[in-house]
């Protein structure tokens, strides 16, 4: 089964129920959406049939459909020993997210090629990058993150200045969703940065922009979630001085349940339990990038 068969067998899906509409019969919008998903499902199940060397060809080829070659590339996660060769190459892919899941494949049986293939995303990301801060693209976050991961913190700066300068809200929301990836890199204090940001933020909750009030609300309260999901007890002052801030009333009760937790997590700590953040230490280029540990929020 060969990656065109799959796409021609997804379109008969939608030439088959489009063909209605020709007939006079017009597609309701949940007519539209079956449609569409029935073509999805069997794309994917055609997909899962394929044995795992036309899975390498379909990653290697460069005008297949994006979503195609990164389902390929996550797909050869499975035997990555095999296949060290086409993920060597697909590190090299004009495509940085492709290289990025490449060099996450490949991670744990080459973690020292991995990390090395990172830094040289970062480094090029960081040359790239201008002080007025623009849009930034996902592989970036991508690959702080992976670093981070592996007990290297060098994409710390970048990140703190997406977070704490961009005026996109899609750069904060993210970069505050790869400060996951710092849950072990306690001396870096990757809860600074959500810290700053509420303290900086605070006043938009207040503002006669609809728009601006609603973004405002949605990363503060998710500024506050990552804190407990880091477990960053050092905030708990913090939290008890923002709930006596008249500004962030209508977060109130989000940064009471956050600060309830902190507090029960320095319960354990004070009756002599471990902190998990030093559950694990990495070494970059010699151990793989850890899973997220399920205490830490997306």
């Amino acid at each position: 089964m060969n990656i065109f068969e799959i796409e021609i067998g997804a379109l008969l899906i939608w030439v088959c129920i489009f063909g209605n509409s020709v007939a006079g019969e017009g597609l309701t919008p949940a007519q539209e959406k079956q449609a569409y998903f029935s073509a999805q499902m069997q794309k994917n199940q055609e997909f899962a049939r394929m044995d795992e060397y036309a899975r390498v060809a379909l990653a290697l080829r460069t005008n297949a459909p994006y979503s195609d070659r990164l389902n390929a590339i996550w797909s050869l996660a499975d035997n990555p020993t095999a296949h060290v060769d086409a993920l060597e190459s697909l590190m090299a892919d004009p495509n940085r997210d492709l290289r990025i899941a490449a060099i996450e494949v490949i991670d744990p049986i080459q973690p020292g090629l991995a990390w090395k293939e990172a830094k040289s995303v970062l480094r090029e990301a960081v040359a790239q990058s201008t002080n007025s801060v623009a849009s930034i693209d996902n592989y970036i976050f991508k690959t702080i993150e992976f670093l981070a991961r592996t007990g290297d913190g060098s994409g710390f700066p970048l990140l703190s200045r997406l977070l704490l300068q961009s005026p996109l809200y899609t750069d904060r929301y993210i970069a505050m969703i790869s400060l996951r990836g710092f849950f072990y890199l306690q001396e870096l204090k990757p809860y600074t940065l959500l810290v700053d940001f509420i303290d900086q933020n605070l006043c938009e909750l207040n503002s006669a922009d609809m728009q601006t009030r609603q973004e405002a609300y949605r990363l503060l309260a998710y500024a506050a979630a990552q804190l407990s999901g880091l477990h960053a007890v050092e905030t708990i002052p913090d939290f008890k001085r923002w709930l006596n801030d008249p500004r962030a009333q209508t977060l109130h009760s989000k940064f009471e349940s956050n600060l309830h937790e902190l507090e029960a997590i320095q319960a354990r700590l004070d009756a002599g339990g471990p902190d998990e953040r030093d559950a694990i230490k990495q070494i970059p280029g010699v151990t793989p990038a850890w899973k997220l540990p399920t205490a830490v929020r997306d």
